[in-house]
């Protein structure tokens, strides 16, 4: 078995590479998808993804928690620096309170929906879309001092037709209390990730 240490840098390098690097990587990929069958490269994206799983227990890198918190990281570095994202000292309370839970609420999402699930989200107005909803609501969690961790865990998400969820807006379809019973319901002691750098 490979040391983890070892594993665990090859598996974040990529995400370190510079806007170049990661182009060069692509246009090598491209010429491997030309170079081979469609059949060839399913036997090759199987192999890969077998041995993935087998030394680190996932079927993607997108799955390993460790992963998604250094991407999340980077991105919202890059934001940052490019001024597309305010630092969380110059926004106000209640975005930052948002901006917090969207973290939280990312990771609940990945765990509580299936892929096929979550293909049926759709924007408002397109028809059957799905919107994925908090029930007690991000406004009410703030206005009552919820911690972000828990109005964004699995037990607050419920996924509703997207005329209902305009409908509802801020509405609640909890009371604070079922949503605490919920989470301890859950065993969740504390969030996946205790801090956004």
């Amino acid at each position: 078995m490979q040391d983890p240490e070892i594993q665990k840098k090859k598996e974040l390098t990529w995400i370190n590479h510079s806007f170049e690097q990661n182009k060069k990587i692509n246009e090598k990929r491209k010429q491997t998808w030309l170079e081979h069958s469609s059949g060839q490269m399913e036997e090759i994206n199987e192999k890969r993804k077998d041995t993935y799983k087998e030394k680190t227990g996932y079927d993607h890198p997108m799955q390993n928690p460790e992963v998604v918190k250094k991407v999340i990281i980077n991105i919202r570095k890059t934001r940052i620096q490019k001024g597309h994202w305010l630092p969380d000292d110059q926004i106000p309370y209640l975005q930052l309170y948002q901006r917090k839970v969207n973290y939280y609420t990312y990771q609940s999402i990945h765990t509580k929906f299936t892929k096929e699930e979550l293909l049926k989200r759709k924007l408002s107005g397109v028809s059957d879309g799905i919107h994925v909803d908090h029930r007690y609501s991000i406004k009410q969690g703030f206005v009552d001092g919820i911690l972000p961790w828990i109005i964004g865990s699995t037990c607050n998400l419920e996924m509703i037709p997207w005329k209902e969820n305009i409908k509802k807006k801020h509405k609640c379809s909890i009371s604070k209390e079922e949503l605490f019973l919920l989470y301890e319901q859950e065993k969740i002691t504390e969030p996946l990730f205790l801090q956004i750098e």
